[in-house]
C-alpha cells in the first residue's frame, strides 16, 4: 500500500445543474453523513496501540484532516491486515484527498481476499466514480445490488450514474428507492431534486428542497441548490435571500445578474454562455475574495522546499483544511512562494508543472 501517496432539458442547464450534482455527490453520497467514522471502530481493541491509533484516525478525519486519516488507517491495516473496516478508512479518506485513482489500487488489491465484500465494492464505486470510471462504478454497484439490495448508498449512487446518462426516469427511480431505505437522507433529496430539474420538473423539484429547508438541519449546499433553482425559475427575490446566508455579496449579485440575462434570453447559446459564466465567476469570486499577501513589485519569486515528517502534504484550493486537495507534494520538492493568506497561516505557492495552491506555512522551507 502507498505511504500517500446538475432542466430543463436544454443541454446547457442541465451541465449547470450537473456541477451542483456533482458537488452533492462529493459532499453527500461520497461523504455520507459523518456517521461513517463512527462505524470504523475495530471489534477487537485489546491492544492499546491500536486503540490510540483508531481514535486517532477517527478524530481527524471528523476535523476533515484527511491526510493524517489515511496516515493512521494505513498503519492501522498494516498491523490488522484482516481489519476490513481499516482498510475502508484508508480507501475512504484517500478519495476524500482527491486520490481516488489510489483508492481504487487499494481494494482491488484485496478483494479476493475479502470475497468481494459488498462494503469495499461500494466503495471501489464510489473511488470509480469520482475517478470519472462511470462504466466501472455502475457494473461494481449492479453486482453489489444484486446481493444486497436493500443498501440504500447502491441505490443512490445508481441515481447519480443514470444522471451522467441523462437517464432521468431511471435516476429517480433508483433515488425513490434509496428514500424508501432511509427516507430522512438528505443528500439523496439534494440529488432527487437536482435530477427533477434537470428533467425540466424544477417546481417539483423547489418543493422537495423547500421541505428540506424546513425540517432538516441544511447544509450550505442545499441551500445554494435551492437558492439556483428559485434563479432559474425567475424567483430572483427568494434566489437571493437565500444565497446570501452563504455568499459573499458580489457573487450573490453576479449570479443574479447571470439569470436575469437568462430569462431576457431564448437563444440556447446566449443560455450556454451566460451559464458558463456563472460557473467560471464562482471560482474567480471565490479566489479573489481571499487575502493574499503578494510579493512587492521586482522581488523575486522565493524558492522553496516542502517538508513534513510524513512524507507528502496535500496543497489546497483554498488557506484552509476543509478546501479539495489540487496536488500532492513529496519531501523535498521544490515550489514557488507566490504569497499568503491573511493571517500567514497559508502560503500561496506554484507547483513545478504551473498548478497553483494553498500550503500550510510550517511545512516549507527556503532553498539554501
Amino acid at each position: 500500500m502507498s505511504e500517500l501517496p446538475v432542466t430543463f432539458r436544454s443541454q446547457i442547464i442541465c451541465r449547470f445543474l450537473l456541477v451542483a450534482l456533482l458537488i452533492v455527490f462529493s459532499n453527500g453520497c461520497v461523504k455520507g453523513s459523518g456517521k461513517l467514522v463512527e462505524n470504523t471502530k475495530p471489534l477487537n481493541k485489546t491492544n492499546s496501540l491500536n486503540l490510540a491509533l483508531w481514535e486517532l484516525a477517527a478524530g481527524a478525519e471528523l476535523a476533515n484532516d484527511y491526510e493524517k486519516a489515511a496516515s493512521y488507517y494505513d498503519r492501522l491495516y498494516e498491523r490488522e491486515p484482516e481489519d476490513k473496516k481499516a482498510l475502508l478508512g484508508y480507501a475512504r479518506n484517500l478519495r476524500y484527498l482527491g486520490l481516488s485513482k489510489e483508492s481504487i489500487k487499494a481494494i482491488q488489491a484485496v478483494l479476493n481476499k475479502f470475497n468481494n465484500d459488498s462494503d469495499l465494492k461500494i466503495e471501489l464505486a464510489k473511488s470509480q466514480l469520482s475517478a470519472s470510471l462511470i462504466n466501472d462504478a455502475h457494473v461494481t454497484l449492479k453486482e453489489v445490488a444484486q446481493i444486497k439490495p436493500e443498501r440504500w448508498e447502491v441505490h443512490s449512487t445508481l441515481g447519480i450514474i443514470h444522471d451522467r446518462f441523462e437517464n432521468y426516469h431511471d435516476a429517480q427511480k433508483a433515488y425513490s428507492r434509496a428514500l424508501e431505505l432511509s427516507p430522512n437522507n438528505v443528500d439523496v433529496k439534494n440529488n432527487y431534486a437536482l435530477s427533477l430539474a434537470q428533467n425540466g420538473e424544477i417546481y417539483k423539484a423547489i418543493d422537495i428542497l423547500e421541505d428540506v429547508i424546513k425540517r432538516d438541519s441544511p447544509s450550505v449546499q442545499t441551500r445554494q441548490n435551492l437558492a439556483m433553482l428559485y434563479g432559474l425559475s425567475g424567483q430572483l427575490k427568494k434566489a437571493r435571500r437565500i444565497a446570501q446566508r452563504d455568499l459573499p455579496a458580489n457573487l450573490v449579485e453576479e449570479n443574479i445578474i447571470t439569470f436575469k440575462e437568462l430569462q431576457a434570453s431564448n437563444v440556447q447559446d446566449a443560455e450556454k454562455s451566460v451559464l458558463s459564466k456563472v460557473q467560471n465567476r464562482e471560482t474567480i469570486e471565490i479566489e479573489q475574495s481571499i487575502d493574499r499577501k503578494k510579493p512587492p513589485r521586482g522581488k523575486a519569486i522565493t524558492s522553496v522546499r516542502f517538508f513534513s515528517k510524513l512524507g507528502t502534504g496535500s496543497v489546497r484550493k483554498g488557506p484552509s483544511r476543509n478546501h479539495i486537495t489540487v496536488a500532492l507534494l513529496k519531501k523535498g520538492d521544490e515550489v514557488q512562494l507566490l504569497g499568503y493568506s491573511s493571517d500567514n497561516q497559508w502560503s500561496f505557492i506554484e507547483l513545478i508543472d504551473g498548478r497553483r495552491g494553498y500550503l500550510e506555512s510550517n511545512l516549507l522551507r527556503k532553498t539554501e
